[in-house]
């Protein structure tokens, strides 16, 4: 419910819905509850590293995430340049370096978690190609 819910909306409303039910797990049978909080990061306000490749592996299964950044080099350089598709994993770790986050147990807010999925290394919905 909440992924067709955030399919026809904004981006920035996308991002912050899929941002507030990461926060609550909310259940698809209390959409309406979710909808209806004030004050939604009451309850914790900041995601896990783990939480986002949840979501960016939830976007790629669902082909919401262009081919482009998540094509990516592999060490097989001769006789040809091989590429594999990279894994949720690898496409948090990109993103993490292009924005500079280093620390291993960083906890995101919901402009980090905005940044990464906007980032060049995950791109969702295309939205790296808007800038």
């Amino acid at each position: 419910t909440l992924l067709s819910l955030c399919l026809s909306d904004t981006v920035d409303n996308r991002i912050g819905m899929m941002f507030h039910s990461l926060i609550q797990n909310i259940p698809d049978s209390d959409i309406d509850t979710f909808l209806n909080e004030n004050d939604v990061t009451k309850k914790r306000g900041f995601l896990s590293e783990s939480e986002i490749v949840d979501m960016i592996d939830y976007l790629q299964l669902t082909c919401q995430l262009p081919p482009s950044p998540q094509i990516l080099l592999t060490e097989v350089k001769y006789p040809v340049q091989t590429y594999a598709k990279g894994t949720p994993t690898q496409l948090m770790a990109n993103a993490k370096k292009e924005l500079g986050i280093g620390q291993e147990d960083y906890k995101y807010n919901k402009d980090d978690f905005e940044s990464i999925l906007k980032s060049s290394h995950v791109c969702a919905w295309g939205e790296c190609y808007n800038r």
